[in-house]
């Protein structure tokens, strides 16, 4: 498997979007010799590749909250840990199988 991190890093997701926000801003209208030394085209494509990844990185972290605290109040509700057998019929053991 693939490098993953055990607990995400929601805050550093959204000052990424927030930051990533700030600079399509910017971009809408560039200030200083921006234009003059890259372009309008320069400027319009990487303040929308800005905008696309803000609003990605947001849904992203928006899902990852929503998660985490469905997880929060399921395990708190129930009583389970860790997120594992947190519904109570997972937790009860399988009656045998009849041989009738």
């Amino acid at each position: 498997m693939m490098f993953v991190l055990r607990k995400p890093l929601t805050t550093t997701a959204g000052v990424q979007a927030w930051a990533l926000g700030g600079i399509s801003a910017q971009l809408k209208a560039p200030i200083g010799t921006i234009l003059q030394d890259f372009g309008s085209i320069v400027s319009d494509g990487v303040g929308g590749a800005a905008k696309t990844a803000a609003i990605g990185i947001t849904v992203v972290v928006g899902s990852n909250i929503v998660h985490e605290t469905y997880n929060a109040v399921t395990i708190k509700r129930v009583g389970g840990e860790g997120g594992k057998g947190s519904l109570p019929m997972i937790d009860e053991p399988l009656a045998p199988a009849s041989t009738a």
